[in-house]
């Protein structure tokens, strides 16, 4: 696959992704004025910080973004609690099942990746490497992330049981 080709690829997952957070943006937002609300959405600040050149470290970086992911977090947080506080439980539940367990998610993410890049940064060049090849591999998305995953758990265990259910495994005597 030709480099172009990739990064169209990458552009077309990414327009996906940002369709789905728009349609549920607008579906939130058509929710909350049916129900005769209203809702004045703010921009989300940007991390003011460069990423340093000299050498590559990608921990103040990192460990922005997991601030701004923090700081959703927290609002999602805060209208739940508002919408429990006024007997709005139709609100509540919208927001901890299609929100909540989401930006849950992505703060986890984002802590496991700043982790990550502690770890590597105590050898620069060799650990940065391997970490790059890493999320490249899978696009960007933290390969490690799976197995800590709650909703992941059955699975997980079913793979790890899936030799014992096989009849043809024997032990020797």
């Amino acid at each position: 696959m030709a480099n172009t080709e990739k990064v169209q690829k990458a552009l077309e997952e990414h327009s996906s992704a940002n369709i789905d957070e728009y349609v549920q943006a607008s579906s939130f937002n058509k929710d909350v004025a049916e129900r005769g609300g209203r809702s004045s959405p703010s921009d989300i600040p940007a991390p003011k910080i460069e990423w340093p050149d000299d050498p590559v470290d990608p921990i103040q970086p990192v460990y922005e973004a997991l601030q701004v992911e923090k700081g959703l977090l927290e609002d999602v947080l805060r209208l739940c609690k508002t919408a429990d506080e006024h007997g709005d439980y139709a609100l509540e539940d919208a927001l901890e099942t299609r929100f909540l367990k989401k930006e849950t998610k992505h703060v986890k993410d984002m802590g496991d990746l700043l982790q990550q890049c502690v770890r590597v940064s105590k050898q620069p060049g060799h650990g940065l490497y391997h970490l790059d090849k890493e999320l490249r591999k899978t696009d960007g998305l933290t390969p490690w992330g799976h197995s800590n995953n709650p909703d992941n758990s059955d699975r997980l265990l079913d793979e790890a049981t899936e030799d014992l259910k096989k009849e043809t495994l024997h032990f020797p005597r």
